[in-house]
């Protein structure tokens, strides 16, 4: 039997074609409300290749704090720097400092090194906070 004849099947030997791709979406979704990841960021790094933007590595542990892998969250870099406090990057400091979003300054950069949030994955893949 073909490759071909064994992925699609064909009526004479009754061979089921693969799992659909909704099945596959179901099961990834399945899988992932079942995940208990929490990332723990590093240190924060600047990007300056194309657009300059801070990127804030982390370690994605699972429920029962085990490697799951490693990710990062970017930001570009507002015109205004942090003090921006609509900005992305600013809201994440604030979150990562215990601070409010109006009071960050640079040096609570280096809050974000060691703060741990919970974090699901969305359906391209990324990790969002909680």
């Amino acid at each position: 039997m073909g490759l071909l004849t064994r992925i699609l099947g064909n009526e004479e030997n009754d061979v089921e074609p693969p799992n659909t791709v909704d099945e596959l979406i179901a099961a990834l979704e399945q899988r992932n409300s079942t995940l208990n990841l929490h990332a723990t960021f590093g240190e924060p790094q600047f990007n300056s290749s194309g657009e300059e933007t801070a990127v804030f590595p982390c370690t994605l542990l699972d429920q029962n704090n085990e490697f799951y892998g490693m990710d990062e969250k970017e930001f570009f870099i507002p015109d205004d720097g942090l003090y921006d406090a609509d900005s992305a990057l600013t809201q994440f400091v604030a979150a990562c400092a215990d601070s409010d979003p109006t009071e960050v300054t640079t040096a609570d950069l280096r809050e974000v090194e060691g703060t741990t949030f919970g974090v699901e994955l969305n359906e391209n893949g990324d990790m969002e906070l909680l």
